[in-house]
């Protein structure tokens, strides 16, 4: 995780931006309970996100 102390002993992060928004989804209960037995599951989906973004940026550019 990217948290640590700074020197007043508060925890921040040395992310770009904050992670303070959440996004909720529905899925089955046998979904929620593969992904959540993925080891750091969190953090792996934000990648997951952030790759899916990413290709859809580059997808609508190619289209221009």
């Amino acid at each position: 995780m990217n948290l640590y102390k700074d020197e007043s002993g508060k925890f921040t992060t040395n992310r770009d931006e904050p992670l303070t928004a959440n996004l909720n989804i529905r899925v089955s209960p046998s979904m929620r309970d593969k992904v959540k037995a993925i080891p750091n599951y969190p953090e792996k989906l934000r990648e997951v996100i952030q790759q899916w973004l990413e290709n859809l940026d580059s997808t609508e550019q190619d289209e221009s």
